[in-house]
């Protein structure tokens, strides 16, 4: 059996010293996929971003989320292995004073790291 493995690799023209060199060797590649939250599903990854986490945005009526909502949410967040990151604004373009997503306050406090980017996150 190990006869019939070489000469394969001998007439596929590979080299087994490269061969040994690319298991040993890390992968260093990142994959960035960018999709909607009903594209994901069946897919996962070790960081996810769930981006236009705004009340009137995402759900669009805080106080009564769809089903839809409700779903694309769970969705979302569950295809992560990792971590999972919550991107709102405060303002986007004209819009002032947006509030975050109802569906953050879901998730227990402790679990949340909350980090505010503005000019003197960029200034350290």
């Amino acid at each position: 059996m190990q006869q019939q493995i070489e000469e394969i690799k001998k007439f596929l023209n590979i080299d087994p010293e490269a061969e040994a060199d690319e298991e040993t060797a890390e992968d260093t590649s990142v994959s960035i996929k960018i999709t909607t939250v009903n594209g994901s599903k069946g897919l996962s990854a070790n960081y996810v971003f769930l981006i236009g986490m705004n009340n009137g945005d995402f759900p669009k009526d805080s106080q009564n989320p769809t089903d839809n909502e409700i779903c694309q949410f769970i969705v979302g967040l569950t295809r992560t292995r990792k971590k999972c990151y919550f991107i709102s604004n405060f303002r986007f373009g004209l819009a002032f004073e947006k509030s975050k997503s109802a569906f953050i306050d879901w998730i227990k406090s402790e679990r949340i790291a909350k980090i505010a980017v503005n000019a003197d996150f960029f200034r350290n």
